[in-house]
């Protein structure tokens, strides 16, 4: 449940960000189709970069050098 709050927390503060930094109003019609956009953006950059991370952690080396004499 806590898990639910976080991601719910996480996902509203980067919209008040994104509304925020673009100068926004919601209550204009054509701004929020804007924002939708930027937000759609956010979340794809966002998932593609954990995929990349993750790829790049699966790929690293993960075991103790061994030591050979």
């Amino acid at each position: 449940m806590k898990l639910y709050f976080i991601i719910a927390f996480f996902v509203l503060l980067n919209a008040f960000f994104i509304i925020s930094n673009n100068e926004l109003s919601i209550n204009n019609t054509e701004n929020l189709k804007i924002f939708f956009i930027l937000y759609v953006d956010w979340i794809k950059t966002t998932f593609n970069n954990i995929l990349t991370i993750s790829g790049n952690a699966i790929k690293m080396d993960w075991f103790p050098k061994t030591h050979s004499t």
